[in-house]
């Protein structure tokens, strides 16, 4: 079967023209750039023999565009979170208990060393005389009634030689027995000593029913010889007689009268306070007796029948104050039965109560017999004055 003629864009129209001859060389120049951009180069066309007899001018292809590539981003990695530990609870921290405040200690009052004036005041407001015959006495005296004296003993009796207070005591009238003694149970009473004697060093004793005075002897501080240490309180090895007579339980009577014996009167009494006005309670206590400092740890004191120097009449107590610690184990002795407090806000509420309180031992020589609400208080040292039940701080 023939072949069917085909047509070429080649051949000529009747006119004697190409058809469409003008629009190849746009088509190929087309498929060029697509095939361009889709990165291939399209297959030439085969010429017919009429193009190859006259090629047409060859486009120059266009140059390949290259690709301007681009850039990867390069992903930047999340960080990976590192997950926070849940905070660990941490106990509240366990309160220390706080410790009661412990109140600032007051502090100690001072006291103060006797001074050269205050020994010459104190010779003068006891100076009266006790003894005759001739004697002449180591220590100073002050009458306060018709039967009873006061005295102090200096470290000597050269008045511009005094620097320290060794005793404070009291002689009472009596005779020479030992029915007559006073305080006979306890022996406070060491020494007897006549009321008249050529000197003094031959009053000592004497003969049963010699008449004369009983006296005892307390010190207010540590009194340190060489042969012995005593500690304050009552002295009782004080020139102490040990042969004692009986007078056969009937003692004679008391029979001589010192000139100066007899009762203070208002003016005495109020001149004693004067000399006595140191101040050795604090905190606002208002104490019923009159002190003065003998030392840096004790003072010596007056108590009348009334603490209002206008309406006092007569004196009850020479006494004595030394620091100390309201122990059982540092009470000085069974004399000192009362401890009272430096401060308290009324002197009623000074009166010692718990182990260890500080303050002032108390110890007093009765000057007088009276009665003391229900009890009879005679001469010498009371120890139920103010009583307190002192306790032990032993652990």
């Amino acid at each position: 079967m023939p072949r069917p003629q085909t047509k070429l864009w080649s051949q000529r129209s009747p006119t004697g023209t190409r058809p469409h001859s003008r629009r190849f060389p746009l088509l190929a120049i087309g498929l060029i750039v697509l095939a361009a951009c889709a990165g291939e180069t399209p297959p030439a066309s085969q010429p017919t023999a009429t193009q190859q007899a006259a090629p047409a001018a060859t486009a120059t292809p266009a140059p390949t565009a290259t690709p301007i590539p681009v850039p990867t981003a390069t992903p930047t990695p999340i960080p990976t979170s590192t997950p926070t530990p849940a905070p660990t609870s941490t106990p509240a921290p366990t309160a220390t208990p706080v410790p009661a405040a412990t109140p600032t200690p007051a502090p100690t009052p001072a006291g103060v060393k006797l001074s050269p004036a205050t020994a010459k005041a104190l010779v003068a407001a006891f100076g009266d005389e006790i003894f005759t015959g001739g004697q002449t006495s180591p220590r100073f005296a002050r009458w306060v009634n018709d039967n009873a004296f006061m005295f102090l003993q200096f470290n000597t009796s050269k008045v511009e030689e005094i620097n320290a207070l060794r005793y404070i005591g009291v002689g009472v009238k009596s005779v020479f027995c030992q029915e007559s003694r006073a305080d006979a149970e306890k022996g406070s009473f060491t020494h007897f000593h006549r009321y008249s004697a050529a000197k003094y060093s031959e009053g000592h004793g004497g003969q049963p029913g010699a008449q004369g005075y009983w006296m005892t002897w307390a010190a207010p501080d540590e009194i340190v010889s060489a042969s012995k240490t005593i500690k304050p309180g009552v002295d009782y090895q004080f020139s102490l007689l040990t042969d004692i007579p009986g007078c056969g339980g009937y003692p004679p009577a008391v029979d001589f009268a010192p000139p100066q014996a007899g009762k203070l009167t208002k003016e005495e009494i109020k001149q004693l306070i004067s000399l006595f006005n140191e101040q050795v309670l604090f905190g606002g206590q208002v104490a019923p007796r009159f002190s003065k400092w003998v030392s840096e740890n004790a003072f010596i004191f007056l108590q009348f029948d009334k603490s209002n120097p206008d309406e006092a009449t007569a004196l009850r107590y020479l006494g004595m104050g030394v620091r100390g610690e309201f122990c059982k184990e540092k009470q000085p002795s069974a004399d000192f039965p009362h401890l009272h407090t430096y401060f308290a806000a009324k002197y009623g509420e000074g009166h010692a109560k718990n182990p260890g309180d500080t303050g002032y031992w108390l110890l007093v020589l009765a000057a007088d017999q009276f009665k003391s609400g229900e009890r009879q208080v005679t001469y010498g040292v009371d120890r139920e004055f103010s009583k307190l039940e002192i306790p032990s701080c032993a652990q």
